[in-house]
């Protein structure tokens, strides 16, 4: 097929802004609509429906491209892709029990309310706090992820201005966020969001200098020192969840459900009500703490025999 002409591409960006209202399943029922659509877009990207409107991938650039068009560089000369997969990803676990029953309590609060979101909780056994979140589609890489936590491990013995980040800490969760309709969260205390965004900052450094591949490395390309802004969260209810159980339902079980869900996403909760309800309606009440001894390297595929994600290598916290 030829290149769109500038003027097309003009016509097809117009079209993705005036589509990102409607779900990515509605669109690709009308099929024609999307080839255009797709046809028509900007040169430097793809649309790719989702069920939750149109999302963007950065198209790959071919070989032939110069590496500062196809591939952003570390410090060491390893180059990160500019799209990859989703593999593994740096996180806490969150396994206090007294969390868990609050989130718990929160799941069965939303989904008695709204009974589409049943396929939306996140597994008790899998709960955690997302530090990176990375894309290692190589035994090279996942090796290279590993060395890397063992150089930010050193770092930390080293000094860690302050902040206490080599040793151990306890972390609470006061309340509940969100982000939009897709994902309803427990907050993090200040001091313990303080020392995960510093951590997190840290590791973001290390694996740009060793050239793998995580979300948000652009911004640590642009500037080490002044990333995207970072919020640590514990993800509770999750759309995307849903979607993925969907799968496992017959077509006629999935339709209505699906719908459901790119229609309403997660309403917002009356959390004054939920917290009468579970106990916590007493000033300062908290959903629960978690001591800190770990940060883990995490497979998304499979399951560890205790229901958790499979740990692939932990950088140990020391007092």
């Amino acid at each position: 097929m030829n290149k769109p002409s500038q003027t097309s591409q003009f016509i097809g960006s117009l079209l993705l802004l005036m589509c990102l209202p409607l779900g990515g399943a509605v669109l690709q029922r009308h099929s024609g609509v999307w080839r255009l659509i797709t046809a028509l877009s900007p040169s430097f990207i793809t649309p790719r429906a989702t069920p939750f409107g149109v999302g963007f991938v950065r198209r790959s650039v071919s070989s032939s491209s110069s590496s500062s068009e196809s591939a952003s560089e570390g410090e060491g000369g390893e180059s990160i892709p500019s799209s990859f997969r989703l593999t593994h990803f740096v996180g806490v676990r969150v396994d206090s029990h007294e969390i868990q029953t609050h989130a718990e309590s929160l799941q069965d609060y939303v989904v008695g309310e709204h009974p589409h979101l049943d396929g939306c909780r996140i597994p008790l056994q899998r709960l955690h706090i997302s530090l990176l979140v990375c894309g290692l589609e190589s035994q090279d890489l996942v090796e290279r992820a590993t060395d890397a936590l063992q150089e930010v491990h050193a770092l930390l013995q080293q000094g860690d201005n302050g902040l206490g980040l080599a040793r151990p800490f306890e972390l609470t969760v006061p309340g509940l966020g969100s982000f939009g309709r897709r994902v309803l969260y427990g907050c993090v205390d200040d001091a313990a969001s303080e020392r995960l965004a510093a951590l997190h900052r840290l590791m973001g450094k290390v694996f740009v200098r060793r050239g793998i591949p995580f979300v948000g490395h652009q911004a640590f390309q642009r500037d080490s020192d002044c990333p995207a802004p970072f919020t640590p969260h514990l993800t509770i209810l999750k759309t995307s969840q849903g979607v993925r159980r969907l799968r496992k339902l017959r077509s006629d079980e999935r339709r209505p459900l699906r719908q459901q869900l790119e229609k309403l996403g997660i309403p917002s909760v009356d959390e004054d009500k939920w917290r009468q309800q579970a106990g916590l309606a007493s000033a300062g009440a908290v959903l629960g703490c978690q001591s800190v001894h770990s940060i883990e390297l995490l497979s998304m595929q499979g399951q560890a025999a205790d229901g958790y994600y499979p740990r692939v290598h932990s950088l140990k916290l020391q007092q």
